[in-house]
């Protein structure tokens, strides 16, 4: 019996002592995180949770390098890439995208038999056959 009530004891305090610290990690309102804007929980002076707020379709940036782009994410990349100056890194050849694939997926590296049969497949989706 006594260690029960030890136990409730404990919890008891744990909780008298962690509670405070969430309360006073709240975000208030207008405070920093350029959240000015979030939606605010009625009930209380708090920004709303981030997992009620609901996804907005941010515009697609534009980029100069178009040819480079093969699908909507690759904008935001290369647009990142062109903000700071860079540029893509080449397309990995056949025998390194097996390579990462088969370490990837099996943990080991492809054999050559299935390096040869890849590299010689020249049909548009070899790559998707291959994972």
């Amino acid at each position: 019996m006594q260690s029960v009530l030890r136990k409730l004891i404990f919890v008891i305090f744990a909780f008298t002592l962690i509670v405070p610290i969430f309360k006073a990690s709240a975000v208030k309102k207008d405070e920093g995180r350029g959240m000015k804007d979030a939606p605010r929980n009625p009930k209380s002076e708090t920004i709303a949770h981030w997992s009620f707020v609901a996804p907005v379709r941010p515009a697609i940036p534009v980029v100069k390098n178009k040819a480079w782009v093969k699908n909507p994410i690759d904008n935001f990349v290369l647009a990142k890439l062109e903000q700071n100056g860079l540029a893509p890194s080449l397309e990995a050849s056949k025998t390194h995208l097996i390579r990462r694939v088969s370490l990837d997926l099996t943990g080991l590296p492809p054999t050559i038999a299935e390096v040869e049969k890849y590299v010689a497949d020249t049909s548009p989706d070899a790559y998707e056959k291959l994972v």
